[in-house]
């Protein structure tokens, strides 16, 4: 995502002074997408049905890095989607790590180990969540 938008409906009654209030000004905890499909079949999730597969790209966190750092994340969680599915998954999680932010995936644990260079010992987190019947792969 690149822009932001007010769920609340235009108020003539609040002037700018009075947003200024409500302006975010740290967003500790930053939770991204990376891929948007999944095969994990989860009973109360229907994301597995996504058919066009689309993926949160280098050069979009890129561009939000430096928001990243005028809000002072300090944790971007990896969740689905499945996130490994995503092919530049272990460049994004190394960026984020480069910037000094604590990085979580979230997976459901279908997939092979395919990022060797996540888990313990490498600055990472990893937590597996499967509500699916299918095959789990150990990490």
């Amino acid at each position: 995502m690149t822009t932001l938008i007010s769920i609340s409906p235009p108020d003539p009654r609040i002037d700018s002074a009075g947003l200024e209030l409500h302006r975010v000004r740290t967003l500790p905890i930053v939770v991204i997408s990376p891929h948007n499909q999944c095969d994990c079949h989860c009973v109360m999730c229907d994301i597995w049905k996504i058919r066009d597969a689309e993926e949160f790209s280098v050069p979009e966190l890129e561009r939000q890095i430096a928001s990243f750092r005028d809000l002072r994340v300090r944790w971007v969680v990896f969740t689905g989607g499945e996130p490994q599915k995503n092919s530049r998954f272990s460049t994004l999680a190394s960026m984020l790590r480069d910037e000094g932010i604590r990085v979580t995936l979230q997976a459901e644990s279908l997939l092979p180990t395919r990022h060797r260079s996540f888990g313990p010992g490498h600055g990472f987190e990893l937590h597996l969540i499967s509500c699916s019947r299918r095959q789990f792969h150990g990490f």
